[in-house]
């Protein structure tokens, strides 16, 4: 069992502690106006589909670990909140029609996937005129991530940043995660696109579309063309 079906809700609260604020700092500007429906892939506890919905829009999330999803779910019943659903989904085998939504969103997912797949089933769910709008990490400092004692120390010196943003107890609890063998080797392991090769990989895939970096994450953003310009 990874680190995602194990401890999902203090991967959660990691996520969200960390940068509450982040969608509406990230994507300002960035979104279209509420239009329909949108598709937030790896939807995780459902912070961006939250986001999106106090904005008007219908959202469906979805996540391959089935605990995020459920997560997700206890938290919209709890929040009564009535535009969002979800449910746990392979997003490289989604279970929606083509062309299905309006705005398909993602954050911090898709280099876990096979993203020569992924980019093209996330295409092909767009209605013409939809919205894709993708960020994830990208690795601007190639080999810092490769060993378990780079991984120990980086923690250690975030932490007297987090007692003093957060206090101890709340440092206790985000520490216990980043300390987590699962966790480390998730680091360790996971491969991340250098800048260039995510602006080359989405621009194959999306040609026209846009980026914004934001330290170290990157945005593309692309607008479907209509019938007769593709």
């Amino acid at each position: 069992m990874d680190i995602f079906e194990r401890r999902a809700a203090d991967f959660c609260y990691w996520r969200e502690t960390r940068d509450p604020d982040r969608y509406g700092r990230l994507y300002e500007g960035l979104l279209p106006a509420p239009a329909g429906l949108a598709l937030d892939v790896g939807c995780g506890g459902g912070p961006l589909s939250f986001h999106l919905a106090d904005l008007g829009w219908t959202v469906l999330g979805i996540d391959l670990s089935r605990p995020m999803a459920a997560i997700a779910g206890r938290r919209a019943l709890e929040m009564g909140s009535e535009r969002t659903g979800f449910a746990q989904a392979d997003i490289e085998r989604p279970p929606f029609a083509a062309a299905s939504f309006d705005l398909v969103v993602s954050d911090s997912v898709l280099h876990s996937t096979r993203m020569e797949v992924t980019l093209e089933r996330l295409k092909g769910l767009l209605r013409p005129g939809g919205t894709l709008l993708v960020t994830d990490a990208v690795d601007l400092t190639p080999g810092r991530r490769s060993s378990r004692l780079r991984q120990l120390s980086g923690t250690l010196r975030r932490a007297p940043g987090y007692v003093r943003r957060f206090g101890w107890s709340t440092t206790v609890r985000l520490l216990s995660f980043e300390f987590d063998p699962g966790w480390i080797r998730h680091r360790i392991h996971d491969r991340q696109l250098a800048p260039d090769e995510f602006r080359s990989l989405f621009t194959r895939h999306f040609p026209g579309c846009t980026f914004l970096e934001s330290g170290w994450t990157l945005t593309a953003r692309w607008v479907a063309p209509a019938p007769g310009l593709r």
